[in-house]
């Protein structure tokens, strides 16, 4: 045999031996982390998520002190810009409704500093489920009458529903990302994150 063979031989011998340990060290680091998927996608493509299906149709800007758009909101901060996300939620599930808590499944992520910037949306709770005229704010007619979805709001079996969610973003920060966040849940509880949905906005 020669030395060549020989050596082939005994690397995949070392691999066959090591290659279990290095996957459990691995799998061990994942799960210490908190390992949860991400997939990155683009406006205007629908997202299938393990609750419902998504799209974001269009974001729109608003610089501070201008009243294009958020000129129905209170008045942008002083240091900030408006950004109006359009998006629709399809429930295709047969089994149940799913309720919507703006403030935790939903965040813009800043490019440079990765932080989170949550909606200012507010208001809404789930009493008025059924009626998806409830769901939703005041209308920004400068989108076509396209209303705002509220803090906490439901989307009924085989319902689709679209509308805005808003933030208040650093002016000076450079956009990165429209993100979901997917939680598992113990009943009512969050237990740990599941997966990020990103929509790419640049």
């Amino acid at each position: 045999m020669s030395s060549k063979a020989a050596k082939a031989i005994i690397a995949i011998v070392i691999i066959v031996m090591v290659a279990p340990f290095l996957f459990g060290f691995i799998s061990a680091m994942v799960g210490i982390s908190g390992g949860f998927g991400v997939s990155v996608h683009r406006m205007g493509e629908t997202i299938r998520t393990d609750w419902f299906n998504m799209r974001v149709h269009g974001v729109y800007y608003v610089i501070s002190g201008d009243d294009t758009f958020g000129g129905e909101l209170h008045q942008t901060p002083v240091g900030h810009k408006r950004v109006l996300v359009d998006i629709s939620l399809t429930n295709s599930r047969l089994d149940e409704d799913l309720d919507m808590d703006l403030e935790v499944d939903f965040f813009f992520e800043t490019r440079s500093r990765d932080e989170k910037v949550r909606s200012i949306n507010k208001g809404g709770d789930y009493t008025n489920f059924w009626d998806n005229n409830a769901l939703v704010g005041q209308q920004i007619t400068g989108l076509n009458n396209r209303q705002l979805f509220v803090n906490n709001f439901m989307v009924s079996k085989g319902t689709t529903v679209r509308g805005i969610i808003a933030f208040d973003y650093p002016e000076n920060e450079p956009f990165s990302y429209f993100v979901y966040e997917e939680w598992e849940f113990d009943g009512e509880t969050a237990v740990r994150m599941k997966h990020l949905y990103k929509i790419r906005l640049y």
